[in-house]
């Protein structure tokens, strides 16, 4: 299982992912870069050459450069100037950014330590999610609530620390049939009110599955399929990550679906319709490492879907998801 089957973000709890897609602005607009004494302070010093600045109808802007040594960077703020994600493809994320962006409480966080190589961040409300390397250059995915608190981790196809297991899932999780199935757990998301694992078999199958705190299996999935993509907080967590398409292939998207009487799965989760089949526990880790919580049922509604949620800033909305899982609309209810 790589953290391309992890869903971004992704998303230690399952709980604990996708903005919407990115609108670029006009010609004219896109040719008219910022002054330097318009860019966000965190940038401010990081000398961007080649600066790529596109604004969206929602007041986020994305920034794309590069650094002296040649790292090419995106950054993606909200419309009141509050980073929301950071990559640093070919390098990493520097040290300011992770000062600045990065509460004290977390970098204070004996897991914080576990990352050696810091590569990307992404942010959203109460949760932020780190994604680098290991002492031995394994890929690793962090979530983090803003207290320090670990949320959720991911590995690629290596297992996570019993110790960091135990802590994340309840004791009624560990104990339940289906948790005895994985051999190797190399991901495990962890909310308010469910937690997601993902693993293999002593086959080598891939397994996820999703269980609330009392130990209730709500969703079970087997075997090798791109469409189970269960990264944190965004990554590339289908990702469910906060912002656009750049040229780092960055595409920070929740994710979705739902029938009228709630919907149809065949034995991988995915929701059955005449379109494409929608993988409910990607789309469900995209929206909670975006930030949504209390997420109802899903409705397919047109080519799509939607649901109700409760959006990053605590209010009550309705989000119409394209065929793909991705946030098209968001509307008070």
């Amino acid at each position: 299982m790589t953290l391309s089957k992890l869903a971004s973000s992704a998303a230690l709890i399952a709980l604990v992912a996708g903005a919407p897609m990115l609108t670029m602005v006009s010609a004219a607009q896109a040719q008219d870069a910022p002054a330097a004494e318009q860019m966000p302070d965190l940038l401010q010093g990081l000398d961007l050459q080649d600066l790529e600045t596109d604004m969206r109808r929602d007041g986020q802007t994305r920034y794309e450069g590069e650094m002296a040594d040649g790292t090419e960077i995106e950054a993606l703020f909200d419309r009141d100037g509050t980073l929301m994600m950071f990559e640093a493809d070919g390098g990493v994320v520097p040290a300011t950014v992770l000062d600045a962006a990065v509460p004290a409480e977390i970098r204070n966080a004996e897991a914080f330590d576990l990352l050696t190589r810091i590569e990307e961040l992404h942010s959203r409300g109460d949760m932020l999610g780190l994604k680098g390397e290991d002492k031995d250059g394994e890929e690793l995915h962090l979530m983090f609530d803003l207290t320090g608190k670990l949320t959720g981790i991911a590995t690629d196809d290596v297992a996570v620390p019993q110790d960091m297991v135990a802590s994340l899932l309840p004791q009624t999780v560990r104990d339940s049939d289906i948790a005895a199935q994985f051999t190797i757990i190399d991901h495990v998301m962890a909310g308010r009110d469910r937690v997601m694992i993902g693993g293999e078999d002593a086959d080598g199958e891939d397994l996820r599955a999703q269980f609330d705190m009392d130990g209730n299996l709500l969703r079970f999935g087997r075997g090798d399929d791109d469409r189970g993509d269960h990264r944190m907080h965004g990554d590339r967590m289908g990702r469910g990550e906060h912002g656009g398409p750049g040229k780092h292939g960055g595409k920070h998207e929740g994710k979705h679906g739902d029938h009228a009487r709630g919907p149809r799965h065949d034995d991988r989760g995915m929701m059955k319709g005449d379109e494409a089949p929608m993988d409910m526990d990607a789309v469900t880790t995209s929206l909670t490492e975006a930030g949504y919580t209390d997420l109802g049922k899903f409705r397919r509604k047109g080519p799509g879907a939607a649901v109700s949620a409760t959006n990053p800033d605590g209010e009550e909305v309705m989000l119409q998801l394209s065929p793909e899982g991705e946030v098209m609309r968001e509307t008070a209810r």
